[in-house]
């Protein structure tokens, strides 16, 4: 598409070919045998005194057999103290409305874990919970009820039923969490029920999560997955915001925690994100938050997968800590010049550093005219066909590249709603954002709905080149009462390659007067199509420029 492709020398097209050319190698390596765990079946009616007891027995029982499953018939048992579970061993009950623990007292620990494998270390043995209905009654706990950390062996969670107290609480720290994981991998939750203040808590270096078919009910987060963490599958869950009415967010992903600075590979579909609470306070919706970057320049000179740098890599943070870092976890993106739309993961780089070292060389070779970001990887997240009937915020706050909203249902009665991309300065990172997708997006309830891509530098770094590139809103339709505009809302900047086509769009907003700032939105634009934008009646989108339409903005019917 000409209009679309910068006619620069050695300029990518940002649009088409490039997410094919900036695939990692193919890694291959053999995947072990399946761990066989054992069959032998526990039942804690089988041995004496009290409930305590009982599951102390049926756990010795196991470990010594090395895994096995704790069997729990129908009926309620009280207990006192944790379960520490040993490696391959399912608790299993006769279903989740049928075979209930209780815990009346306030534990401080995990109400349910797997065993320490070796004295002085972490590592935990793997478990699994089937059937089964976990219950934290006292008011005053604010820990964990399954905490699943430390193992990459398999586990999973199916057809269980998590409960603990929701109060008014809003910090953090003072409430409970369903399922909390960290540094674990191969985790399966299926079918289960939570009610709880946080639903699922995935810390840092968590990867190959699957949840699917569960429904979580809290008032303070629904899932937060943080730094470190890759190939999460979520897919046709329902989460119910409750009650009483502290309320955060429906879904968070953060480069928070952890050595490497990542969060990726991200498929989120068929979910319904609803609200039970009459009350009248909303989740704070979908954010994408946390990433940082170490470096934004120029380059001195390039030797295959080496990178001289004009400047040095960042030694401290924003608030003056000193940095470490080896560099995995973060991405090299040529946002400006020669070889601009090209990205690879950086294998090594430094504090206070002149050169980075990236994976593989580059197609073309970047020179003295190439700007260079190196920022946290956070994006490749695909999100299809769901249904945000009570979420009235989508942000994508500062990606490196790749998100993609396809077929979703967009909006809340009576309410507005923004999905905002935002690119451009943020900490000390300077995000492009590429290759962000809504495709075939619906409107369906609301008053009004706006989506948004958006250059905003926090704080202003003087930097004035390409910031944002790689944009697509195609097919988005509005069967709402309600207006639905989109809006290239931008700072002092450049953007470039931008596609805005076949929208049922009231408006489309390529630049306004910015009342934050006080000023009229002035961003160098190239290669953006407006084309075929029509409301359904047929008649033309409004296209808005508070100065008259920029240069390099092709508007056409």
């Amino acid at each position: 598409m000409p209009a679309l492709a910068a006619q620069r020398p050695g300029w990518q097209s940002r649009l088409g070919e490039v997410q094919h050319l900036h695939r990692s190698p193919a890694r291959y390596r053999l995947r072990p045998k399946a761990k066989v765990w054992p069959t032998t079946v526990f039942n804690i009616t089988s041995y004496s005194g009290t409930d305590d007891d009982k599951f102390a027995a049926a756990i010795a029982a196991a470990s010594a057999n090395g895994g096995g499953k704790i069997y729990v018939p129908a009926g309620t048992y009280t207990l006192t103290k944790q379960l520490v579970l040993p490696p391959y061993t399912v608790l299993a009950g006769a279903g989740r409305d049928a075979s209930l623990i209780k815990w009346d007292v306030a534990l401080t620990t995990p109400l349910v874990i797997g065993k320490t494998l070796v004295g002085g270390t972490v590592t935990r043995g793997t478990f699994a919970l089937e059937d089964i209905r976990l219950t934290a009654t006292a008011s005053s706990f604010i820990g964990y009820v399954v905490d699943r950390s430390f193992t990459k062996e398999r586990g999973w969670l199916k057809r269980v039923g998590i409960f603990a107290p929701v109060t008014a609480e809003t910090s953090w720290e003072k409430s409970s969490t369903a399922i909390f994981l960290r540094q674990t991998a191969n985790t399966l939750l299926e079918d289960v029920l939570t009610d709880s203040a946080k639903g699922l808590y995935a810390r840092d270096d968590i990867s190959y999560l699957k949840l699917s078919g569960c429904t979580f009910r809290w008032n303070l987060m629904n899932i937060w997955l943080s730094s470190q963490s890759h190939n999460f599958l979520l897919a046709n869950n329902r989460f119910e915001k409750r009650g009483p009415h502290p309320r955060q967010a429906s879904f968070v992903i953060s480069a928070f925690y952890g050595a490497k600075p990542y969060a990726r590979d991200f498929l989120w579909a068929n979910n319904v994100v609803t609200q039970v609470s009459t009350e009248s306070t909303l989740s704070s919706g979908y954010t994408m938050d946390g990433g940082d970057g170490i470096y934004l320049g120029g380059i001195h000179s390039v030797s295959g997968s080496q990178l001289s740098l004009v400047a040095t890599t960042k030694a401290t943070s924003i608030s003056g800590a000193v940095l470490k870092y080896g560099g995995l976890g973060y991405v090299a993106q040529i946002i400006d010049g020669k070889g601009a739309g090209q990205w690879r993961y950086v294998t090594q780089a430094s504090p206070g550093g002149s050169t980075i070292t990236v994976d593989r060389p580059w197609e073309v070779e970047p020179d003295a005219t190439s700007t260079l970001t190196v920022v946290n990887h956070q994006g490749r997240v695909l999100m299809i066909d769901n249904d945000y009937e009570r979420d009235t915020q989508h942000d994508d706050y500062y990606l490196s590249l790749d998100s993609v909203k396809a077929g979703n249902k967009f909006g809340v009665v009576g309410e507005r709603t923004m999905a905002t991309s935002w690119a451009g300065s943020h900490y000390q990172g300077t995000f492009a954002n590429w290759h962000l997708q809504y495709l075939g997006n619906r409107i369906v309830r609301g008053t009004e709905a706006n989506f948004v891509a958006n250059i905003y530098n926090e704080p202003e770094t003087g930097y004035r080149k390409v910031a944002a590139a790689s944009l697509v809103f195609r097919g988005n339709t509005n069967a709402s009462a309600g207006v639905f505009n989109l809006r290239l809302t931008s700072d002092v900047s450049a953007a470039a390659d931008m596609l805005l086509e076949n929208n049922q769009a009231n408006a489309i907003t390529v630049s306004r007067f910015d009342p934050k700032k006080k000023v009229n939105e002035k961003t160098a634009y190239s290669g953006v199509l407006i084309k075929g934008n029509r409301l359904a009646s047929g008649s033309a989108s409004t296209v808005l420029a508070v100065e008259g339409l920029p240069a390099g903005v092709t508007v056409l019917p």
